[in-house]
């Protein structure tokens, strides 16, 4: 399960001093969803553009990294990445969405989350050790 391996990569982050702030698309339209992290269908509008208060508040935080912890298109995590004012943005490669990250890792055929976390990691302790 993908929220699985982002949630022990982040755990894992926090274990070395790093403060973490997740914020997770679900697709399905629970009404219920009251967790800080994760926003679904009921908080997106007809541009799949997420319009609700965890995003403000997501964006208010001033993040030094933003990972963009997903490999297939996603136009609500999309936006997140598009619209936040991190200092640095890395996930996996995309053409179409290439100007909305400072760092993009091509991760050819292992189209998988882990693969990609891994990745990641290797980079940015190569680039701030």
């Amino acid at each position: 399960d993908e929220m699985i391996t982002v949630t022990e990569y982040a755990e894992a982050l926090k274990k070395i001093g790093k403060d973490v702030s997740i914020l997770a698309y679900q697709n399905n339209n629970n009404k219920e969803n009251t967790d800080s992290r994760f926003f679904n269908n009921t908080e997106i509008n007809w541009y799949f553009f997420p319009n609700n208060e965890k995003v403000v508040n997501f964006h208010k935080k001033n993040h030094d990294l933003l990972i963009a912890a997903y490999i297939h298109e996603c136009l609500p995590l999309q936006y997140i990445v598009a619209t936040s004012k991190a200092k640095f943005r890395v996930g996996a490669y995309n053409d179409q969405t290439s100007e909305s990250f400072e760092l993009m890792i091509n991760i050819r055929d292992k189209q998988n989350l882990k693969y990609l976390l891994q990745q990641i990691n290797h980079f940015i302790q190569v680039i701030n050790p």
